[in-house]
């Protein structure tokens, strides 16, 4: 059951503190359980599957200047199932008190270029 409620998301950027802006956006879709990080990319975990479609529904992700690819995580297969991001035309905008609760976590961090 664990798989159906993961989120793959990619890239972290270096130098940013991810669990707390992670779970502060990614909560926006349902309860976080668990963050963590694998090099560039993170496993977001929610109590529930429906958080994860809710989620993947939702894009583009963006934090700060940073665009996320989401994916849903299938630990059975090579690699996560792909959700292509729209562009931003297609999509809708975050609401704006979502933005600024990440971009805060992210003054003082430098961008790199993915």
């Amino acid at each position: 059951m664990k798989d159906i409620c993961t989120l793959h998301v990619r890239p972290i950027p270096s130098g940013l503190s991810f669990e707390k802006p992670l779970e502060d956006y990614f909560k926006y879709y349902g309860k976080v359980n668990r963050v963590a990080r694998h090099g560039t990319f993170a496993l977001i975990t929610f109590e529930d599957y429906d958080s994860v479609d809710k989620a993947l529904l939702d894009i583009p992700h963006r934090i700060g200047e940073h665009t996320l690819s989401v994916q849903k995580y299938s630990a059975t297969t090579s690699d996560p199932v792909l959700v292509e991001p729209r562009s931003v035309s297609e999509g809708h905008l975050l609401a704006s008190h979502h933005t600024e609760v990440l971009e805060e976590h992210l003054r003082g961090v430098e961008a790199e270029p993915f």
